[in-house]
């Protein structure tokens, strides 16, 4: 059973260059990895790259209109997975100046102490966040990924 999902929205296209990177810090957090199929702690994980949606291409999301997307899902549900997926996606967007596409909204869970800081862009069908507000997010005491 698949676990929550998020992507890291990038200015461009996926280059080798960043894929190369991409696969590289996965090789060293992960256990184990086969092909975009890797394990953090015994949680399984996949990841995918490609381009940014419709809807993506026509946003301007904290001054990023993007172009490239990179996603990771937890092919399995829980905190622990939820918290690796988090710490994963918000390392690859501080690497690749990106910004995290979170697939829902997090107003639900937050208190106004997270929504009230800088780094978050709520759109119609989820909230942006920079790796910095991620960060935060994941201190949080009802942290929750959101898909």
């Amino acid at each position: 059973m698949a676990g929550a999902t998020a992507e890291v929205l990038l200015r461009q296209s996926i280059s080798d260059r960043e894929r190369e990177l991409i696969e590289s810090y996965i090789q060293t957090a992960a256990s184990a990895v086969e092909g975009k199929s890797f394990w953090v702690a015994g949680q399984p994980f996949v990841w995918y790259d490609g381009t940014a949606d419709e809807e993506e291409l026509a946003l301007d999301i904290l001054g990023l209109n993007p172009r490239g997307v990179v996603g990771f899902c937890a092919m399995c549900r829980g905190t622990v997975s939820e918290a690796y997926l988090a710490m994963l996606v918000a390392r690859i967007a501080q690497k690749l100046d990106g910004v995290i596409a979170l697939g829902g909204h997090i107003k639900s869970l937050a208190d106004d102490g997270i929504l009230v800081m800088e780094g978050r862009f709520e759109g119609a069908y989820g909230d942006y966040v920079t790796p910095e507000f991620l960060y935060h997010w994941i201190g949080h005491p009802k942290f929750r990924m959101i898909n």
